[in-house]
């Protein structure tokens, strides 16, 4: 069964050509509608591309509005030599070589 008169102007309901049905697209409508769906989608990826391009500049120049606090050096470190606390260090070291204030381990107890 053919379509009514829109269709008819491009096929004729002829035994050697086949009629358009309901329900079904012929090759060159589907190449058009594919085209188009490429194109509107590529049209939507562009758009949506250029406006992140767009927010990224925005918020480029609104970062280059607001500098950064500037941090004040640290001061250097102590350099000089101080007398009582090379002798704690000296102190704490030979006391670690020493075991003095160290735990020692006891012997496991026995279970009554």
């Amino acid at each position: 069964m053919c379509l009514p008169d829109k269709f008819e102007r491009k096929h004729s309901c002829q035994a050697s050509r086949r009629c358009v049905c309901a329900g079904t697209l012929e090759m060159e409508d589907l190449l058009r509608q594919g085209i188009e769906l490429m194109l509107v989608g590529m049209g939507v990826v562009f758009s949506l591309l250029g406006l992140l391009v767009l927010a990224i500049k925005v918020m480029s120049r609104l970062a280059a509005m607001f500098p950064e606090p500037v941090m004040e050096p640290a001061p250097p470190p102590f350099v000089g030599n101080d007398p009582e606390l090379i002798a704690a260090i000296t102190a704490s070291i030979h006391a670690h070589r020493a075991g003095v204030g160290s735990r020692k381990q006891q012997p496991p107890r026995e279970r009554e």
